[in-house]
């Protein structure tokens, strides 16, 4: 794993860092960067936290949901609990084709979808209210700009980070609460900059 690092700027905008080799002399931990990322995503998905009676339309994957989280275990999802009452969960998809009347478990094919765990659970009312997990803790870096990162990454020269994506709407560091304590400082700003020097950070 490469160790990484996180940022904010002198605009209160985060960026992470990635190197294969050298940190920042003030680093501790060199890999800590990767738990404070997904830290930061789960802080992130309480922004997108489903309204009642609003209906993600999928019939599988990963979503938040207003539900009862033990009937939502029933139909096989994997269940996160992530606020009182809003859970995530994750959906497989629906087997395809329908179970044949002469065999148990064998499945015919051609008959399309059946019905899929995520289906079943609002066709029985389970479901309250439910929207799209967009939350990835291991983004790539098109995922990290999503999560509004700037993304910066040593290439030929160990000490010189280049900047590798630019967010559409940057993240503020007032939006992550204690979060940004665990981030170091940067005095100019990363819009600005598509370079850094290793310790270029406070």
């Amino acid at each position: 794993m490469n160790a990484r690092w996180l940022a904010i700027d002198r605009n209160g905008h985060i960026a992470v860092f990635d190197s294969e080799v050298r940190v920042p002399v003030i680093v501790d931990e060199p890999e800590a960067g990767h738990e404070l990322v997904a830290d930061i995503v789960r802080v992130l998905r309480l922004d997108r936290l489903p309204v009642r009676g609003r209906h993600a339309h999928i019939r599988a994957g990963a979503v938040l949901m207003v539900a009862d989280e033990e009937l939502v275990r029933e139909e096989k999802a994997a269940v996160e609990p992530v606020t009182r009452e809003v859970i995530a969960a994750r959906f497989p998809p629906a087997r395809r084709g329908r179970e044949a009347s002469f065999m148990t478990g064998v499945r015919t094919f051609g008959e399309g979808d059946e019905q899929s765990p995520f289906e079943r659970l609002h066709e029985g009312g389970v479901c309250e209210g439910c929207s799209v997990e967009g939350a990835d803790e291991k983004p790539d870096q098109d995922g990290l700009a999503a999560h509004g990162l700037y993304v910066f990454a040593t290439e030929d020269h160990p000490d010189l980070l280049l900047r590798q994506r630019v967010p559409t709407m940057p993240l503020h560091a007032a939006r992550i609460g204690e979060l940004a304590a665990r981030c170091l400082h940067f005095s100019g700003t990363f819009t600005e900059e598509e370079e850094i020097e290793r310790n270029d950070f406070e």
